[in-house]
């Protein structure tokens, strides 16, 4: 008779493991990250230098989708010079996008205050990079001009500490950066003043 029910026990064994194994797994599945969910994008390919104040690498990650156009004057170029490094660059790019940063301006005429309402630059910051050109000089055709040195705060910070760290008196940098306010919030480039460079 008990060799009549074994195999039935048996079978009813099998059944209970399995259906404790399948809870398992399913509280496994649970814990496992959505793979559909948006994973954080860094801004930056690369880390930034140490201090509050940190040079902008040559390539960035876009963070968020937006506009060629908008992502050109974050730079502070145009969308034309921008294409010009990144000649597949979509228009909107989306998030995740590898763009390289243009590190000089090309441009076909105009003058250098006609390139930096293009830019968002000053005329002053393009003439003190560009010494060879006169304010007022019409520009040739494929000119290239040298672009300002662009930093990122790392964090908000006052713009006295701002200058004090870049090594600039605070009026020279608000002159380069016109309207900047007393509290610069985080992730705003600036443009650095000559006076950085020629003191390094």
């Amino acid at each position: 008779m008990c060799g009549f029910y074994k195999p039935f026990f048996l079978l009813l064994l099998l059944i209970m493991v399995n259906a404790c194994g399948g809870n398992d797994a399913a509280v496994n599945d649970r814990a496992t990250p959505d793979p559909t969910l948006p994973t954080p994008v860094p801004l930056l390919a690369k880390e930034p230098l140490a201090g509050d104040v940190a040079a902008i690498p040559e390539v960035l990650i876009v963070g968020a989708g937006q506009s060629r156009a908008r992502l050109a004057a974050t730079l502070k170029t145009t969308d034309e010079n921008l294409v010009r490094v990144n000649p597949r660059l979509p228009d909107p790019v989306p998030p995740g996008t590898l763009v390289v940063i243009p590190v000089d301006l090309h441009v076909d005429g105009g003058t250098l205050a006609s390139v930096a309402a293009a830019t968002g630059l000053t005329v002053e910051s393009l003439a003190e990079y560009n010494p060879d050109l006169t304010v007022d000089q019409l520009l040739a055709a494929d000119t290239v001009l040298v672009m300002p040195t662009l930093v990122l705060v790392q964090q908000t910070m006052a713009r006295s500490a701002v200058a004090t760290q870049l090594q600039v008196d605070e009026q020279v940098l608000l002159a380069a950066n016109p309207g900047l306010s007393d509290e610069i919030a985080r992730g705003t480039l600036l443009v650095v003043p000559p006076e950085k460079s020629e003191s390094e």
